[in-house]
């Protein structure tokens, strides 16, 4: 994710890595339980990835952790 009115990056690689991480783990099990996915499945695993991200930016403890 990139902030372009500031011109930087708002995670660094390891949080990116955690947030990738933790999405394909979240994405598999949804495969494995059998979710129908209305739009195909990379619009699914984006939708997660997309919410992880907005939930981490505002988690202090993450963002502090990992920076």
């Amino acid at each position: 994710m990139v902030d372009y009115s500031a011109n930087k990056r708002s995670f660094t690689r390891e949080q990116e890595i955690a947030i990738a991480t933790k999405a394909f783990k979240e994405f598999a099990m949804k495969v494995k339980s059998g979710v129908n996915m209305h739009k195909g499945q990379f619009a699914y695993f984006n939708g997660i990835v997309n919410k992880l991200m907005n939930d981490f930016y505002f988690d202090a403890a993450f963002m502090d952790h990992l920076n």
